[in-house]
């Protein structure tokens, strides 16, 4: 017991010698162009790093230890955060799939050319360049991702296509009649009590004024709503054949002659409904 208690004592003692906030980085060395070579030790931490969980991708089963570890070891720690925060990843996660050696290739070519751009400097200006780069053109290797994320893109579409204010408003006024449905049990309580009984009937009035007049609030918004809801039913059904479509292309294994024939098919055919999505068409 002694003994342990002295090299506790001996621990903390060698910690002490060392402070965190005199401790220099360590050098990492790191793979660039086929040479290694060790990057330079910054005393200041990078206020633009953003912390990605990469132990959630790893569980989730989308990167294995050996693709995270080749990663880290090619790429700037802040590609890697924007890589694995990028929509091909995401695609991946709500599919259930692991990144295959195809995504990994266009992973090392999209952040070897971040890590040389001293232009892009930014996580939002590096995750932008990434999703223009991969987009919809990521992976024609997989038919089934590819046309999930179409998919995906194109009911996200739809949905912002109605307008959404008149479902949020309605949100909040029913929460406004819910705290006044609160502050009138309350006041009603104390209107037993003398003492204060003309404030609490002023307090009464006045709430049952306020919740008349968000009764009427409502009856309009749920008007409105009734009309966004046929709106968008109505735009649902216009694209189902669409989606429909692009849904049987899934079955594909692999990018036959035949599949790239069927794709450039569905692609004319909804670029009509859709002109603006210019980005996925062209891709």
């Amino acid at each position: 017991m002694r003994r342990r208690t002295q090299m506790k004592k001996q621990h903390w003692r060698r910690r002490s010698l060392f402070p965190d906030s005199i401790v220099t980085q360590r050098k990492v060395t790191v793979l660039q162009r086929g040479a290694r070579y060790e990057s330079a030790s910054q005393p200041l931490q990078d206020l633009n790093v953003v912390h990605v969980n990469h132990r959630q991708l790893l569980s989730e089963g989308v990167l294995n230890d050996d693709q995270l570890s080749l990663l880290q070891r090619l790429l700037d720690r802040s590609v890697v955060d924007s890589l694995c925060a990028s929509q091909l990843v995401k695609t991946y996660l709500r599919l259930g799939t692991s990144i295959d050696r195809f995504a990994m290739r266009l992973f090392l070519e999209i952040g070897a050319q971040l890590s040389d751009s001293q232009r892009v400097a930014t996580f939002e200006q590096r995750l932008e360049y990434i999703n223009s780069r991969l987009g919809f053109r990521f992976n024609l290797a997989t038919p089934k991702t590819l046309i999930l994320c179409c998919y995906l893109a194109l009911t996200e579409w739809i949905h912002r296509q109605t307008d959404q204010s008149a479902l949020h408003a309605s949100v909040k006024v029913e929460q406004l009649m819910n705290q006044l449905d609160i502050q009138k049990e309350y006041w009603s309580k104390l209107s037993g009590e003398d003492t204060s009984a003309i404030f609490v009937e002023q307090q009464l009035a006045l709430i049952e004024s306020q919740q008349t007049q968000l009764k009427a609030q409502l009856n309009t918004l749920n008007e409105q709503q009734s009309q966004v809801i046929e709106s968008h039913k109505a735009l649902v059904d216009k694209w189902q054949p669409s989606l429909s479509n692009l849904k049987e292309l899934a079955d594909y294994t692999s990018t036959t002659d035949m599949f790239i024939s069927d794709w450039k098919t569905w692609c004319s055919e909804a670029r009509l409904q859709a002109p603006d999505l210019n980005e996925v068409w062209d891709a």
